[in-house]
């Protein structure tokens, strides 16, 4: 319960809750299961708000770029393929 952990995750996905009710009799009962974690999940506040002129995580950079150029690679397939349709309409409108 030092909170290192919440200060220095890098995704953000660790919070300080106000319930401090976590006290075990047994030290091997100190690690939580998903299913214990679960009932607690409701004494979690909200994340704060990110601060708008913070930069884009590189995560979530790297994500939109790779999902941008898979994108653009398939606009230019898909208008490849429209031309080469087109140009076979042409051939066989041209031909008698």
């Amino acid at each position: 319960y030092c909170g290192i952990c919440i200060e220095v995750c890098p995704f953000d996905a660790l919070f300080w809750s106000p319930e401090f009710e976590y006290a075990e009799t047994d030290i091997h009962e100190l690690t939580h299961e998903r299913d214990k974690l679960r009932e607690w999940m409701w004494t979690v506040p909200e994340p704060p708000a990110l601060d708008p002129g913070a930069e884009e995580p590189k995560e979530i950079a790297a994500a939109r770029k790779t999902a941008e150029k898979l994108a653009t690679q398939q606009a230019q397939e898909a208008q490849q393929a429209q031309q080469a349709q087109q140009a076979q309409q042409n051939e066989e409108g041209g031909t008698p």
